[in-house]
């Protein structure tokens, strides 16, 4: 029989699951947190504004040094 002082359980907290950051897929960290914020704010773009801008600035960087990323073919694409 146990005896010992029962536990009190804690709610789940939700961790964004991102990749952890990789040089070989640049951009991917912050691609992923956009879809992670879209997913839980019902798809409304505009409360997603923020990650959203730190891909755009990611991207911007990454191809001014001639890097390429699949993350960022859709800026690529805009120029």
């Amino acid at each position: 029989m146990y005896q010992g002082t029962p536990t009190q359980s804690q709610p789940p907290t939700r961790e964004p699951k991102l990749p952890p950051k990789d040089d070989s897929q640049p951009c991917l960290r912050e691609a992923c947190q956009i879809q992670t914020c879209l997913q839980e704010n019902d798809f409304q773009e505009a409360r997603c504004q923020n990650a959203i801008d730190k891909l755009l600035q990611c991207c911007e960087k990454l191809l001014k040094s001639g890097g390429e990323s699949p993350s960022c073919s859709s800026v690529k694409n805009k120029k």
